[in-house]
């Protein structure tokens, strides 16, 4: 209950400032452009009597992953640095709460948020229903991955949130840890004479973990790789805030 009441009230926040209407038209603009011709292309290879595979959302929902990896830091760089900011951190410690309810309610108002945008992103496999014969099942597993894809984000945001007071820092921090796991894999393909090193690399990238997702393929080293690196960078932002206690 606390959670949500936390989750609640960043949520309320949020929707009274113009950042989050700007980062969410600017992906769902930027969606509906890639979406559109997609299905323009495949519409005219089938006119053409081209053989053409199955319309599927990998591009859309692979792009909302990439551009979430500059914008989302812009929505939780403000959840906990400019509470540190302005004082008011020190005012909710003081309340009967817990450090992981505060964290865990902002994080998941974040969630929320981000799923709230990709609901939009709904229409278009209606459409390809309309318009094409897709494949159900690789759609699921895109959108499976995308949320997963997102909780690592927003949490390793809220880590870099917790780390600093002042929110372009904790802007450029966020940003700065998620293309460290999504350019893992580039730095592991120049590694071939350490398999060690090179194997390691791969299995810490967001990349190579979300790849299988659009082909309809969800393996549990990829779920547990999500789920471990959110737990990982939320216990972080937990520990960051308990440490501001003793300050």
């Amino acid at each position: 209950m606390t959670i949500w009441i936390i989750a609640r009230r960043e949520l309320s926040a949020l929707f009274t400032q113009p950042i989050a209407y700007i980062v969410a038209g600017v992906i769902l603009a930027l969606c509906g452009f890639i979406f559109a011709d997609g299905l323009a292309s495949y519409q005219l290879a089938v006119l053409g009597g081209q053989p053409v595979p199955p319309p599927t959302m990998a591009n859309v929902l692979g792009f909302f992953v990439f551009i979430a990896l500059f914008v989302s830091p812009a929505i939780t760089m403000r959840l906990l640095a400019e509470e540190q900011k302005s004082g008011t951190i020190e005012l909710l410690l003081t309340l009967p709460v817990r450090d992981v309810e505060v964290v865990l309610g902002k994080f998941l108002a974040a969630v929320l948020y981000y799923l709230l945008i990709l609901a939009f992103t709904l229409l278009y496999p209606v459409v390809l229903l309309r318009f094409g014969n897709p494949d159900i099942g690789p759609i699921i597993t895109s959108y499976v991955g995308v949320i997963l894809s997102l909780s690592v984000v927003l949490a390793l945001g809220l880590l870099a949130s917790a780390l600093s007071e002042n929110q372009l820092v904790a802007y450029i921090l966020g940003v700065g840890f998620t293309l460290a796991l999504y350019l893992t894999t580039s730095v592991a393909q120049s590694l071939a004479s350490n398999p060690t090193a090179q194997t390691i690399l791969t299995e810490l990238s967001l990349f190579e973990h979300t790849s299988r997702f659009p082909v309809g393929l969800v393996l549990a080293k990829d779920v547990a790789y999500f789920v471990g690196v959110t737990a990982v960078a939320l216990f972080a932002a937990t520990r960051v805030l308990e440490s501001r206690r003793w300050r």
